[in-house]
Parts: structure tokens; sequence; C-alpha cells
């Protein structure tokens, strides 16, 4: 078995990314920050090693290309200043970070630890759905309907919602949690999550 195991890949994103900031500072004063990944091509290595304990990286091995669209505004006014100053220090945290020579070393498995059964005999596993009990197979999920999503910025269009089934012998829990936003005193959304 290898001590280290290399992989190079092309890598290209397109997937629009983005992370906004609304805040409220003091004196009634306001800001706002909307950072969008649009765009991120480059070649990366992904690293498997035990050297010198295991672990796992990723790195660049150039400076990838990277496309962000950065807005910023104070008390509802544009700051250009702001905006380049962003864009520059993503760019760098990237190069520092990020890209050959220098990586950041990831503890945590790659691939989640699962216990293999021993040789000869049959997992058996007893999933069921409403006393059902399943047999393996494929299932397809059409997803009818999403409703009460808070996706900040999607009140005005459409937009695409991922989501993830899980087919776990554990029972779902609801979990509550409300995100309340106040415009004009009046309450737009409250969400419920489910996990």
């Amino acid at each position: 078995m290898p001590e280290e195991l290399n992989f190079e890949v092309d890598i290209e994103y397109n997937g629009g990314f983005h992370l906004a900031i609304d805040v409220d500072l003091v004196f009634g004063k306001s800001a706002y920050l909307f950072v969008k990944m649009k765009r991120v091509v480059g070649r990366l290595r992904l690293q498997f090693t035990r050297m010198p304990f295991s672990h796992w990286s990723f790195s660049f091995l150039e400076d990838p290309l990277v496309d962000f669209e950065v807005k910023s505004q104070f008390e509802g006014r544009p700051l250009p200043q702001l905006t380049s100053f962003i864009v520059n220090q993503l760019k760098r945290v990237i190069k520092k970070k990020h890209t050959l020579p220098n990586y950041k070393i990831r503890y945590k498995p790659f691939f989640p630890f699962q216990v293999q059964p021993p040789l000869g005999s049959a997992c058996d596993l007893d999933l069921s759905v409403q006393d059902s009990r399943l047999v393996e197979g494929k299932l397809r999920v059409t997803l009818i309907e999403c409703s009460r999503l808070f996706i900040l910025g999607s009140y005005d269009r459409e937009t695409y919602v991922h989501c993830t089934l899980e087919l776990s012998s554990q029972q779902w829990k609801e979990k509550t949690r409300s995100s309340i936003k106040r415009v004009g005193g009046e309450f737009l959304s409250q969400v419920e999550e489910f996990k």
C-alpha cells in the first residue's frame, strides 16, 4: 500500500456560490456586503498521505483564475474602494493558503470510516419504512413542493433549490428555528428547518 496518493485535477466551477451580509450598526447606520464566486478555473492537487500521520489536502498547482462579484454599501451608497480591497484580499488568501507550496492539512476523514463485516458473513441492515422492510434496489424520489423556504434575495425571482434525502434507521426529529425579518413593522417570514 503506498504511503502517498496524489491526483491532479483540472477544475472549472461556475456555480455562483455567494454570501450576503446586511448589518445594522450603532446610531442607526447600516452596511451591506455581497460576495459571489462566479468562476474558478485551475489545476488542483488532491493528496492523501500517511506521513507523518494520516491526512489529506488540496491545493492549486498555480494561481487559479478566480472571478468574484462584490457589492458593498454603507448607508445605501456604494463603496468601490472597499469592493476592490475585498477582491484583492480574497485572491491573496487563496494564493497564501490554497496554492502550492502552501496548503491546509485536513484531519477529518475524506471517506467516512466504515466497519467492514467479517468475510463470509452477510451484512444484514434492517431498514424499514412504515413497517415494510427495505431491500436493495433503487428509489426514485420526486419533490412535489417546497414551501416557506427562506432564501435571501429570492423574493422576486425563481431560484434552484438542491435537497438531500437520507435513508436511516434513526427517527426523523424536527428542529424548529425561526428567522424573522422585519420591514416597516411587519413580519415577513418564519422558517422551519427539519433535520
